[in-house]
């Protein structure tokens, strides 16, 4: 089974959790929990009150670490130029991120700074169009739906603004980035706990979404970033989760895994 490292508030989980009889069917059908996050960030068993059988079952691998994976293969050119000067802001899928994208297209941006904004694929039609009229409207401001090479922007602008998902936040750390998560903090909390967590060990800024606007966004830009006094993170690469895997499949007893299908799942991982 595999857990993001924040869920929810952990009230709302434990209740969940028994509500759902979730612990009955992880007794039933798994045999390790993989938890993608850092145990001193967020301890997914003891703050959720997992039971001693089920919290034994815990495995921590560190947040997916996708600098390995991308610096093995050529940047593929990016759609439109990003440097030192680019202040990119990155929505994810862009179905939930309209406020802060809002907010960003009317940030007012002196040259030689510019913005690029990348709404995401899943930002209906009539939002995007609002969005294009407000970055119209704005002389250092860009927009795109979508970027096929994220990772190499990032890591060519002078800093990112982005929404507080989990795949948002990893690649945030695995490139360093200076960043500014303004978290969704409706339906769940998880994206506010996770933004307050790696604050507080200063590997990013937050900016809470009610106080976000075009002037606080344009402070933050300009505002010199603070000399590095970071905590880090325990961050994995794929390998280690064959590894991992692997060891998991040695472990199954012979009666519900045979030698022949064991070798074949771990050649497919």
């Amino acid at each position: 089974l595999g857990l993001r490292d924040i869920l929810d508030a952990a009230r709302d989980v434990r209740a969940e959790w028994t509500r759902a009889d979730n612990y009955t069917a992880v007794r039933r059908n798994y045999d390790m929990i993989w938890v993608y996050g850092d145990q001193a960030v967020s301890d997914v068993a003891q703050e959720y009150g997992f039971p001693a059988d089920i919290a034994s079952r815990v495995r921590y691998t560190g947040y997916l670490n996708q600098h390995v994976r991308t610096a093995s293969a050529p940047d593929e050119p990016l759609e439109q130029p990003v440097d030192g000067n680019t202040v990119v802001c990155m929505l994810g899928g862009g179905q939930d991120g309209l406020a802060l994208a809002e907010a960003f297209a009317r940030t007012p941006l002196a040259a030689p700074l510019t913005g690029l904004l990348v709404t995401g694929p899943l930002m209906s039609s009539p939002r995007r169009a609002e969005l294009a009229c407000a970055v119209a409207d704005n002389p250092q401001m860009r927009m795109l739906e979508f970027i096929s090479n994220p990772m190499a922007a990032m890591r060519a602008a002078r800093c990112v603004v982005t929404m507080g998902g989990y795949n948002s936040v990893c690649d945030v750390l695995s490139i360093g980035a200076r960043a500014l998560v303004v978290p969704r903090v409706v339906p769940r909390t998880e994206q506010l706990i996770r933004a307050q967590r790696l604050s507080a060990r200063g590997l990013l800024d937050m900016m809470r979404p009610e106080v976000v606007t075009p002037e606080a966004l344009h402070q933050w830009v300009v505002t010199p970033a603070a000399p590095p006094r970071s905590t880090p993170v325990r961050m994995h690469t794929t390998p280690e989760l064959h590894s991992l895997l692997a060891a998991a499949l040695d472990a199954v007893p012979l009666r519900t895994l045979t030698r022949t299908n064991a070798l074949s799942v771990r050649h497919a991982s």
